[in-house]
């Protein structure tokens, strides 16, 4: 296979943020009077808060709309992420950055999270000028597990999609991958929940395994 371009997700890959995530979630759902089960919650990682805040509203009478409550969780994760002391990216993600660049390779993120979150945190790591292209679910119709995001990412760099490798820690983020037709290869991470990496090409524990050329 010909790597031609590497698109990273965002949460659970670039920084290990689906923990913040959760609690910021639950506080809000907390306020509301219920929480979610892990396993529920677990289903949507990879998608986008919408689609999460759009179930609450279905099975829990939340009256607020969904675009409002996923504009407050927005708002509390980046306050969060701007009050610790110090925000890391993924372990061995810098080394590996450096590598791709070494190799001239093309980089990318594809995320379901929305823009304002997305280009924050790339900004906070110092990530966002090595990125050739950004994709969030405002600039598709249907996000993860569908393939939309990837492709779009694929377009904007230039590269056909079987030429791209896609690195995922969730379920819904590889079928995304494999549907567009992209190399996926998933990171266990163990803090985001039970996923599974069954349709990934390779399954990787940090990004010290990872090197180009591709191996499977």
């Amino acid at each position: 296979m010909n790597i031609q371009a590497v698109i990273f997700d965002m949460d659970g890959v670039i920084i290990d943020s689906e923990p913040m995530h959760t609690e910021v979630f639950n506080s809000m759902t907390d306020e509301m009077g219920f929480r979610l089960s892990v396993e529920v919650q677990n289903t949507f990682i990879g998608r986008s808060p919408t689609s999460l805040w759009e179930y609450c509203r279905e099975h829990h009478n939340v009256d607020e709309e969904s675009f409002t409550l996923v504009l407050e969780q927005a708002a509390r994760y980046r306050r969060m992420l701007s009050n610790l002391p110090c925000v890391d990216p993924m372990v061995g993600l810098p080394d590996f950055l450096d590598h791709l660049q070494d190799l001239g390779i093309p980089m990318g993120v594809a995320s379901s999270n929305q823009r304002i979150t997305v280009e924050h945190v790339l900004e906070v790591l110092e990530l966002r000028e090595r990125m050739h292209a950004v994709v969030t679910a405002d600039d598709v119709k249907h996000v993860k597990p569908e393939p939309d995001i990837f492709l779009k990412a694929a377009k904007l760099l230039d590269i056909a999609p079987e030429n791209c490798l896609v690195i995922e820690d969730a379920t819904n983020g590889i079928l995304a991958g494999k549907a567009a037709n992209m190399t996926v290869v998933a990171l266990n991470n163990p803090n985001s929940g039970d996923q599974d990496h069954s349709r990934a090409d390779r399954v990787i524990q940090c990004f010290d395994e990872l090197r180009l050329p591709f191996r499977i």
